[in-house]
């Protein structure tokens, strides 16, 4: 095939639409990607801020009087 040909060819109703349903199904894909990214990402949040609330309640600040002395006396 010539390079006229070639040139030609991907001119030609058939070859666009070829590229625009590649195009299509790589936008369909990074999209996607994107929106499972996002979802672990605040899975990932919700669970550290979970963490850390849990920390924090269990931290001997939060404890009360009765709690934070026995903590502390090892009993």
């Amino acid at each position: 095939m010539t390079q006229q040909e070639a040139h030609n060819a991907t001119l030609c109703q058939q070859w666009k639409i070829v590229l625009n349903a590649m195009m299509q199904f790589r936008q369909n894909e990074l999209q996607s990607k994107a929106i499972k990214k996002d979802r672990w990402n605040n899975r990932e949040a919700d669970r550290q801020a979970n963490e850390d609330f849990l920390e924090e309640a269990n931290s001997p600040v939060s404890m009360g009087r009765s709690q934070r002395r026995r903590n502390w006396s090892g009993k």
